[in-house]
């Protein structure tokens, strides 16, 4: 029996005009990402001549958990809405990952398939509200690692009960 963590993969999906809070998210995750079983990603990861388009597809379809991060830029992108939005939701609807709304300034997501889902940080309260973002931003990664840590205790127990 291997005592190895499972990896825990999680897709950041953002508008290109909100890149300071992804940028300021990365830097608060830095601890969750110390523990060697989380990765990462986010379009920044796209080498050069690979096809956008699969490439995003390939990390939204293969991760565990795909944060949405919410402003007027990111609902105004096509691409964001209708692509992102619409395979993330219905993956979570299917099980088969967890999406987390997490959003970043005031804006109508609550009008959008997202609103059915729990966001952060706590209360969904948008991220520019706090007096610190900091604080915010540190709801956000306590809230990502508990659901880190329920995923490893879920994989944890699983490979104990064995087969059934």
């Amino acid at each position: 029996m291997s005592t190895k963590k499972a990896s825990v993969q999680i897709f950041i999906a953002y508008s290109q005009k909100d890149r300071i809070f992804l940028d300021a998210l990365r830097s608060h995750a830095t601890p969750l990402l110390r523990k060697g079983n989380v990765t990462v990603w986010f379009d920044g990861e796209i080498l050069p001549s690979e096809q956008w388009n699969d490439v995003i597809k390939k990390n939204l379809h293969a991760a565990d958990i795909i944060l949405m991060l919410l402003s007027a830029n990111s609902l105004a992108s096509d691409y964001f809405y209708e692509q992102e939005v619409k395979d993330a939701v219905e993956r979570h609807k299917a099980g088969t990952a967890r999406v987390v709304p997490v959003v970043l300034s005031a804006c109508l997501w609550q009008k959008t398939p997202l609103a059915e889902i729990q966001g952060l940080p706590r209360g969904v309260k948008p991220i520019v509200s706090y007096g610190n973002m900091d604080d915010a931003w540190n709801e956000v990664v306590e809230g990502l690692w508990e659901m880190v840590e329920a995923k490893e205790n879920k994989e944890t127990s699983k490979h104990q009960s064995g087969p059934k």
